[in-house]
C-alpha cells in the first residue's frame, strides 16, 4: 500500500501525500526549518507556499507561481517586515515604510531606480471619484496637520498655532558634486505654508505661503510671500517678468523694485 506520511531516512523530512502524490513537506534541510504546501497537482519546482524559520529566528513566507517567480513576505529578526525578495515594500523596525527601497530614510520613501518616463518615475497619486460636485468634499487632499498635542491629531485646552509657525513644507532636493567622488544632497527650493502674523487663539489661523529658491550656493532664500493681509511680497531686488510666449524664457518686460524705487522696463 501507499503511505500518506513518509519519513526521511535521516529524520530530516516528513512528506504528506494523497494516493502517492506529495502535497506537503516538513523539512529541516539547510539552515532553516520549513513547511511547504504544493499546488493541487502535487510537488513541483513551482506553484507552492513555503514557510521558513531560520537559525537566527527570522521568519519567511514565500509564494512561487507557475513561472517560478518568487514573492516574499519576510519578518526578520531585526524587526523588518518585507514584501517581495527585492524589498519592493518594507516596513522597518524604526517604523519607516519603503516602496522600491529596502532602506527608507524617512517615514515614507518611494523610489524608482530606472525612471525614464512618466510611467516609471516615482510618484504618489491621490485618486477620487468625480461626482460633478464643485465643492472640495470629494477632492483628493494633501493635508499638513499640526497640533500642539503630542498625539498629533487631537486638540486640548490652549492648543493653537502661533504667529509665523511653519505648518507644512514641500521641498525639492538635488545632488551637489563638489568633487568627483563626493556627491552630497542639496536643498534647491521649497514652498512653505506658515501661520500668519497673529496667534490663532480665537478663529482659524491666519496663513501665508512662502516660496524659496537657491542660486547655487548656500541655503534657499525666500523670494516671494503671499501674506495673510492679501499682499504678494517679492524680495527686495527681485523682478517680475512678463513672457509674451510659452517658450519658458524670460521676456523683456518686467517690474523691478530696489530700495523703495519701483521700475517698469518695457523691452
Amino acid at each position: 500500500s501507499t503511505s500518506d506520511i513518509d519519513l526521511d531516512a535521516d529524520g530530516g523530512e516528513i512528506y504528506l501525500k494523497d494516493g502517492g502524490t506529495t502535497f506537503g513537506k516538513f523539512s529541516t534541510a539547510g539552515s532553516y526549518s520549513s513547511l511547504t504546501l504544493y499546488e493541487d497537482g502535487g510537488a513541483t519546482a513551482d506553484d507552492y507556499l513555503d514557510i521558513r524559520v531560520s537559525t537566527n529566528g527570522e521568519t519567511f513566507i514565500r509564494t512561487v507561481d507557475a513561472n517560478a517567480a518568487v514573492a516574499h513576505l519576510d519578518v526578520e529578526v531585526d524587526g523588518n517586515f518585507e514584501v517581495d525578495a527585492v524589498g519592493d515594500i518594507i516596513l522597518d523596525a524604526a517604523g519607516n515604510v519603503g516602496i522600491g527601497n529596502t532602506a527608507p530614510g524617512a517615514m515614507l520613501e518611494v523610489t524608482a531606480r530606472a525612471a525614464s518616463s512618466e510611467a516609471t518615475r516615482p510618484s504618489i497619486e491621490i485618486s477620487s471619484f468625480s461626482d460633478a460636485n464643485i465643492l472640495n468634499t470629494s477632492a483628493g487632499v494633501l493635508k499638513f496637520h499640526k497640533s500642539h498635542n503630542d498625539s498629533g491629531n487631537s486638540y486640548g485646552a490652549g492648543a493653537h498655532t502661533v504667529a509665523n509657525e511653519v505648518i507644512g513644507r514641500i521641498e525639492a532636493w538635488g545632488v551637489n558634486n563638489p568633487s568627483a567622488d563626493a556627491d552630497e544632497p542639496i536643498l534647491a527650493s521649497y514652498i512653505e505654508f506658515a501661520g500668519g502674523s497673529i496667534d490663532a487663539t480665537v478663529a482659524a489661523p491666519a496663513g501665508k505661503i512662502q516660496f524659496a529658491t537657491c542660486i547655487g550656493t548656500g541655503d534657499p532664500l525666500i523670494r516671494m510671500t503671499i501674506t495673510d493681509t492679501n499682499k504678494i511680497n517679492i524680495k527686495d531686488g527681485g523682478q517680475l517678468y512678463f513672457d509674451a510666449d510659452t517658450d519658458g524664457v524670460e521676456g523683456n518686460t518686467y517690474i523691478s523694485h530696489v530700495s523703495d524705487i519701483l521700475k517698469v522696463t518695457v523691452g
